[in-house]
């Protein structure tokens, strides 16, 4: 269902079932973050100068330490001189993330603002 992992540039992501599993089958696999969490500190022990994060239903997001989403959304509004007023929390991103994954597609891209 799509490749597991995935160099994005400023990140590494494990996709444990795949990029392309259906949102479902992917919403059923660690649904109490259980194996997710395994694997995380698994990782934290042999890498710690990484960051380690869940992200998404399936995913496990490598990065260098303090290089994450939140540093990104601040380097974005600095650079773009953008005010953000609302700071989102990480569930309320999933969700409106999977409300916007048709749009997304659509259009190539879309921002958080």
């Amino acid at each position: 269902m799509g490749r597991g992992d995935e160099d994005r540039g400023s990140q590494v992501t494990f996709s444990a079932l795949g990029q392309q599993a259906p949102l479902a089958e992917k919403e059923k696999w660690d649904p109490d973050f259980a194996k997710r969490k395994k694997i995380t500190a698994i990782l934290e022990k042999h890498i710690p100068e990484f960051s380690i994060r869940m992200g998404g239903a399936t995913s496990i997001d490598v990065t260098k330490s303090g290089i994450d989403k939140a540093y990104g959304i601040g380097k974005l509004r600095d650079t773009l001189h953008l005010f953000i007023e609302k700071k989102w929390s990480s569930s309320e991103m999933r969700c409106f993330q999977a409300g916007m994954t048709t749009r997304r597609k659509r259009r190539g891209l879309f921002l958080f603002l």
